[in-house]
């Protein structure tokens, strides 16, 4: 599995997230099997998104789409998302 998390800005949160929630077929269908959403607890029109692949291959195309970028656009983001690719390390206390 590849993890990568997407930072972003929004304008209105709450305009933004219904419209997040009803692209749940749109992302699967891009391969994502599973999004988590978090919330800057300072700034709660920042998000997180942890997606999650079952490989890198499939997570670029999506986030290439320009008619992702027009979407989000419409719903209010502010500036450009940041995304990161996540590795899983192993950590022994």
């Amino acid at each position: 599995m590849v993890k990568v998390m997407a930072k972003l800005v929004f304008e209105d949160y709450d305009k933004w997230r219904p419209a997040f929630d009803e692209a749940a077929n749109i992302r699967k269908g891009h391969g994502v099997q599973e999004a988590q959403v978090f919330r800057n607890s300072d700034n709660p029109n920042e998000v997180l998104i942890l997606y999650e692949w079952d490989d890198l291959e499939h997570a670029w195309p999506f986030f290439e789409q320009p008619e992702n970028k027009k979407v989000l656009e419409e719903l209010g983001l502010q500036g450009k998302p940041e995304v990161f690719i996540l590795k899983e390390r192993d950590i022994s206390f």
